[in-house]
């Protein structure tokens, strides 16, 4: 999808003239036919953009969200060795009394389905730690863009960060969303039916907003290792 497509033009080989069955065009009258070619070439527009014959469906689950790390001091241990941020000092997005996170046995389902020109998005947290009863958790996307759908053809979005698209309290350790994009945007046409998009989704977060601070809880991501 990044890379530019050129649209190729396949031009039909010419009869020859009528009463000269099988003779070969001269020199002279290529010049027309080399003209009209390189004019036509010069004209054609780009291509519309590359894509599937399907992409209708994408499923994840979440993890735990932590912050970048900035400035490391230990590495972890080979042959997938990296720099990081930890021991001695504090993860990056340490847990405290104001965050939400997973209980014991907590877990995190999400999928976002395109049904004609709109895409359904469900969202299932149980499990949750009790100190997350009652906190509004808020799905958040991170999506770039290719369409069809502008003044001048094809083009791709800027980075479009935190879409923020449905919302659950936790209640008995459990949230769900469940809705649709033109549901949430309450209009029809946030993706029309007559043009093309290529959704690129980047990020799947859910944050916890409480008063005047919001911070990124969860993200789509997978856990390894023993239970």
């Amino acid at each position: 999808m990044h890379l530019d497509a050129i649209s190729c033009l396949r031009l039909r080989r010419m009869p020859a003239r009528a009463g000269r069955r099988g003779a070969r065009p001269t020199k002279d009258s290529m010049i027309p036919r080399i003209a009209l070619g390189l004019a036509l070439l010069t004209a054609a527009p780009a291509s519309a953009f590359t894509v599937p014959k399907s992409a209708k469906t994408l499923k994840g689950e979440f993890v735990t969200a932590h912050a970048p790390c900035t400035v490391h001091n230990v590495a972890t241990i080979g042959p997938f060795s990296s720099v990081a941020c930890g021991a001695p000092g504090p993860l990056p997005a340490p847990a405290d009394g104001s965050r939400c996170f997973f209980g014991p046995k907590g877990n995190g389902k999400w999928s976002l389905t395109v049904s004609r020109s709109d895409i359904k998005v469900k969202v299932r947290m149980t499990g949750l730690d009790p100190v997350c009863e009652g906190d509004n958790l808020q799905l958040s996307l991170m999506l770039r863009i290719t369409t069809d759908d502008s003044p001048i053809g094809d083009v791709t979005t800027v980075d479009r960060t935190e879409i923020e698209f449905g919302s659950c309290f936790v209640a008995e350790g459990r949230c769900d969303i469940s809705t649709t994009f033109e549901t949430f945007f309450g209009s029809p046409d946030i993706l029309k039916d007559d043009r093309l998009y290529s959704i690129e989704v980047l990020r799947v977060d859910l944050w916890n907003h409480f008063g005047a601070v919001s911070l990124r809880n969860f993200t789509s991501g997978l856990r390894v290792g023993p239970n």
